[in-house]
């Protein structure tokens, strides 16, 4: 709503009232849905009206779906019945003929240490951790995490590490 005066009508019931501050005049709400039910909404809100251009909805779509998969993954974690003794998830490889072909393919593209650096990660290791759990520099973690990025096709550690959960690589 670029003018929410005029427009509010067509998508509330009530104009919205701020608990504290100004009044809105122009307003992005993007709905966060998970299995097509609505689990949560992010809100923009500005006392300018006409500021909003499309790609701003689009760029509130963009973290709303981050903040889905979030909400997604933090479900499944709670829901997982292999936790640790310290709470922590353990986190292990799918059996490879449980994979689907083209899944089986990308995995293929990592060496054994590039996949036992991805599972640590997953696991919530830093950079730091990894190294010393490997026995290995800082500089040769960064290296295989930057080969990991190439392989699977991402741009950082947590599109690395959704995109190994969303394919039911690891358990």
């Amino acid at each position: 709503m670029n003018d929410i005066d005029k427009e509010y009508d067509r998508y509330l019931k009530h104009k919205p009232s701020p608990l504290a501050g100004s009044e809105p005049m122009a307003a992005l709400y993007v709905p966060l849905k998970l299995y097509q039910k609505v689990v949560g909404l992010i809100t923009v809100r500005t006392i300018h009206k006409n500021v909003y251009q499309p790609h701003h909805l689009h760029i509130l779509k963009t973290v709303g779906n981050f903040v889905v998969r979030a909400l997604e993954l933090a479900k499944r974690a709670k829901n997982s019945s292999s936790e640790a003794t310290t709470g922590e998830k353990e986190w292990k490889w799918c059996k490879e003929e449980e994979l689907s072909t083209s899944s089986r393919r990308l995995v293929a593209k990592l060496t054994e240490r590039e996949k036992e650096v991805l599972l640590l990660m997953i696991s919530g290791s830093s950079n730091k951790e990894l190294a010393e759990k490997l026995f290995v520099s800082p500089a040769t973690i960064k290296t295989h995490t930057l080969n990991i990025y190439q392989k699977l096709d991402v741009a950082n550690r947590t599109a690395a590490i959704l995109k190994a959960i969303e394919k039911g690589w690891v358990l």
